[in-house]
């Protein structure tokens, strides 16, 4: 029965505990369950003390003192009510400004008792000797809390002190047991205050070995743990900066924020010479009169990575800092959420040949791609990375820009219909991609698909090219070329007549919506 008992009162005590994580929030919820449940405690005797002298007066004079007991019973029962209050609301919403409420509250209740009785009770002594209570409650330096509730209690003193000059007692008591009612009130008040010390003081002294031990438990696990982690840090920083391929960190701005060693033998960057500057910075320009569409196709990708998975993989080109012919790259990017923000790990790593293409010696298919400029890139990519043994890595890149710029071509001037005054004056003013997608999305264009043939063997490499737009006067535009060598009357077209330099045959159908590449494989 006594540990149950025990059991409870610890419960009680640990009451709202859910809502504090630090050991003097945890000393300070404890400490005011106790202050309210000294209330209980003091009301009880008060209560007591109130029924005894009750009874006193009802043996001298029952009929004038009779209707003491209803008003004295509803003050009471009010205040625990009220206090009971408190306690739910500091219980349920976590917080300690409902001291205020509680001190208002008991201040009133003494306030009224001065009403109820006079200044031969003393209850003004009782507030007064309370106030040493709140620089207990409160850590040293919370002045304004402090300032606040010994207001509320010296407000209480002199509305009580100046009600005596003022009104006669509502409910009056002989002076001999009034003086007896106020020395057993103040008396309790002192036992009280001696109680909530004792308590207080034991919290603070366990508080303060509590912190002193987690200190000695942090300070021992920081001793064995740093030492791991730099160790694994050290081995980190050595497998990145010994690593063939660029690792990166990258912002959701595609900024980049770190890069490590290999950046030098890449591309002839120092990593600080990276760091701070956009992954699109170092993204060569592109050709067919559009310098932005190498930058405009990776950021297609980035676009589809921030509003899709977690990773992605790509390849695309790089400049180099000391070399014009740029580098054939894969990039593989990943995301990682730390402390609530969003970091981007990334890789990039040199285009390893396919070694299953030495031994490929026939291949012919057909794709279908919509009306997208990244399907192109990626499907001039996949097509002619089968090309690394039959010819040199700049050809091989010429033959990729060559053929891709077919293919947006075939996407542009072909399905979309964008003509190429439309596209100078979209490009000029800097809103191309979003004039593009326009056009992508209008229903008299999207569903257009470009179909893609190829043959390769070991004599020849083939590809046609159709789209089912309206075509193009192909004949005009090589006369045109065959006037100007210099194009400088031309705004596109670069493309078309690249494909003519590296390509042993272009041959186009006679609407124009079809193209047939041919280039001979060396023996």
């Amino acid at each position: 029965m006594l540990s149950r008992a025990v059991d409870l009162w610890k419960k009680y005590l640990n009451s709202g505990s859910r809502h504090f994580t630090t050991p003097s929030d945890l000393k300070q919820n404890r400490v005011l369950n106790l202050l309210f449940s000294l209330n209980y405690i003091a009301n009880l005797y008060l209560s007591a003390t109130a029924l005894t002298i009750y009874f006193i007066l009802l043996q001298r004079d029952a009929a004038r003192y009779k209707h003491y007991f209803f008003p004295f019973a509803i003050i009471n029962t009010s205040y625990v009510i009220l206090i009971t209050g408190v306690i739910f609301l500091k219980n349920r919403w976590g917080t300690f400004q409902v001291t205020y409420l509680s001190n208002l509250i008991y201040t009133s209740f003494c306030v009224v008792l001065a009403f109820f009785l006079g200044e031969r009770v003393g209850i003004q002594l009782i507030l007064l000797s309370l106030i040493p209570i709140i620089f207990t409650v409160y850590e040293y330096g919370r002045w304004l809390d402090m300032f606040l509730q010994t207001g509320i209690m010296s407000v209480g003193i002199v509305v009580a002190l100046f009600s005596y000059r003022i009104m006669q007692p509502l409910y009056p008591i002989p002076q001999d047991i009034a003086e007896v009612a106020g020395y057993l009130t103040w008396v309790m008040a002192l036992v009280l205050i001696f109680i909530y010390s004792i308590y207080n003081w034991k919290q603070v002294y366990e508080t303060e070995h509590k912190l002193y031990d987690e200190k000695n438990q942090t300070r021992n696990l920081l001793n064995d743990v740093i030492p791991q982690l730099e160790f694994a840090e050290a081995k980190y920083r050595h497998l990145v900066d010994e690593s063939s391929d660029m690792i990166f960190q990258m912002g959701d701005t595609s900024e980049i924020l770190s890069m490590n060693k290999t950046a030098r033998n890449m591309l002839g960057y120092a990593p600080e010479e990276m760091v701070g500057l956009s992954l699109y910075q170092f993204i060569p320009d592109g050709h067919e009169g559009d310098i932005e569409i190498n930058r405009n196709i990776v950021r297609e990708r980035m676009k589809d990575f921030f509003q899709g998975g977690d990773y992605i993989t790509f390849k695309t080109t790089l400049r180099k800092k000391h070399m014009y012919e740029p580098l054939d790259v894969q990039i593989s990017l990943q995301k990682t959420q730390r402390q609530g923000q969003l970091d981007i790990l990334g890789k990039i790593s040199r285009v390893e040949e396919d070694v299953s293409q030495k031994f490929l010696q026939k291949e012919k298919g057909r794709y279908v791609i919509g009306n997208s400029v990244t399907h192109a890139e990626i499907l001039s990519q996949k097509l002619t990375e089968r090309l690394s043994r039959h010819f040199s890595p700049n050809i091989v890149a010429t033959l990729r820009i060559c053929f891709r710029e077919i293919l947006v071509n075939a996407i542009e001037h072909g399905n979309l219909g964008i003509s190429f005054d439309e596209k100078t004056r979209a490009i000029e003013a800097g809103d191309y991609m979003q004039f593009l997608m326009k056009r992508q999305q209008d229903a008299k264009y999207h569903d257009k698909k470009i179909y893609v043939d190829y043959l390769i063997n070991e004599h020849v490499l083939m590809f046609r090219v159709s789209d089912e737009g309206e075509g193009f006067d192909h004949h005009t535009f090589i006369e045109r070329a065959k006037n100007d060598p210099k194009l400088t009357m031309l705004e596109h077209g670069r493309g078309i007549l690249m494909s003519r330099n590296i390509f042993d045959t272009v041959v186009y159908n006679e609407v124009g919506n079809q193209v047939i590449l041919t280039k001979r494989i060396p023996e």
